[in-house]
């Protein structure tokens, strides 16, 4: 049986968003990729990659990711967020 499940860290988030980032042509090509699967995100890694995007960016674009992260871009139409409790 095969996963529909991706866990996706904030390097492939910030080269994402970061159209000058060294990454940004292949997490464009992955994101696409896994468009239809089931992303698991860890808060951690929202908050890590605002932080990132804020500092080598803008305000503005980490404040953009946040939003999308809300309203569920296209590329996160499924996403799950995994949380610490229980540990």
């Amino acid at each position: 049986m095969e996963s529909n499940h991706c866990i996706v860290d904030s390097s492939v988030f910030v080269a994402f968003y970061r159209d000058v980032d060294s990454q940004h042509a292949d997490a464009m090509r992955v994101m696409q990729e896994i468009s239809d699967f089931t992303l698991i995100v860890h808060p951690y890694v929202i908050q890590e990659t605002a932080t990132v995007l804020a500092y080598r960016c803008s305000l503005k674009i980490a404040k953009a990711h946040r939003k999308q992260l809300r309203n569920l871009h296209p590329h996160m139409r499924k996403c799950v967020r995994v949380s610490p409790r229980g540990c």
